[in-house]
């Protein structure tokens, strides 16, 4: 089948992939110390597969047998992220609440759980690419009180700890890249919905100014403020 084509063998493959970790399920159910071992394999093998859907599913289906999307939260947000933008809405939607445990949509009035604060932030963009009574205006929001009220105090409790205690260091830097990718998108949403001009300015630009400082080693956050200067002395 490899000599055929690519696509020809693929299936197969992907066959052979699932069998083997039939095994290593097996091997994560008796031997306790390998677990962290194989979760960390698992991931990173799953960057090699294509991005499609059903594949992902399949694999998925297979490791919770041992594994819950809430112990494996990093695998299964890239599986709703997948979905999310291969148009699979309703698939998206049904992960995110499985990791939530509730359903937010049942109140959008209320504040969004916040327990799992990664797929919090992946709810408000399952929520932006929801179409209906404007929900993009829900997504800017929520996004918005949950970087106020939960995840910007939480950072700051986190800095204090770690100046006293090392152990908090890689949760503060965690944190911090998470409000990151909220402020970006913050400024995303705000210049889709209200444009370029005097009013909306300095907010989208303070955004992307936060994003910066929150993890000033990531190129998209200085790429985005860097652009949205350019269009501000465009703009005047």
């Amino acid at each position: 089948l490899s000599l055929e084509s690519y696509q020809r063998a693929y299936p197969t493959m992907v066959c052979i992939q699932m069998l083997a970790e039939l095994e290593e399920v097996i091997e994560y159910k008796i031997v306790p110390e390998r677990r962290p071992i194989i979760r960390e394999m698992w991931w990173q093998r799953l960057q090699g597969c294509q991005r499609a859907v059903e594949d992902w599913q399949r694999v998925l289906q297979l490791r919770s047998l041992v594994l819950t999307p809430q112990d494996d939260q990093r695998t299964w947000l890239k599986y709703a992220s997948l979905c999310r933008k291969s148009g699979r809405l309703q698939l998206a939607h049904k992960t995110l609440v499985t990791i939530l445990g509730s359903d937010p949509c049942d109140n959008l009035d209320t504040p969004l759980p916040v327990r799992h604060p990664q797929a919090t932030f992946a709810f408000t963009k399952q929520l932006w690419a929801m179409t209906g009574d404007r929900m993009q205006e829900k997504a800017l929001k929520h996004l918005q009180n949950f970087v106020r009220r939960t995840l910007q105090p939480k950072c700051v409790i986190l800095s204090q700890e770690a100046s006293k205690d090392e152990n908090y260091k890689e949760e503060e830097k965690e944190c911090n890249q998470l409000l990151a990718r909220c402020y970006l998108k913050l400024g995303q949403w705000q210049e889709t919905l209200q444009g370029v001009n005097e009013n909306s300015i300095p907010a989208i630009l303070q955004y992307y100014a936060a994003a910066t400082e929150h993890d000033n080693s990531w190129y998209k956050a200085w790429h985005a403020w860097a652009v949205m200067n350019f269009e501000t002395c465009l703009f005047f």
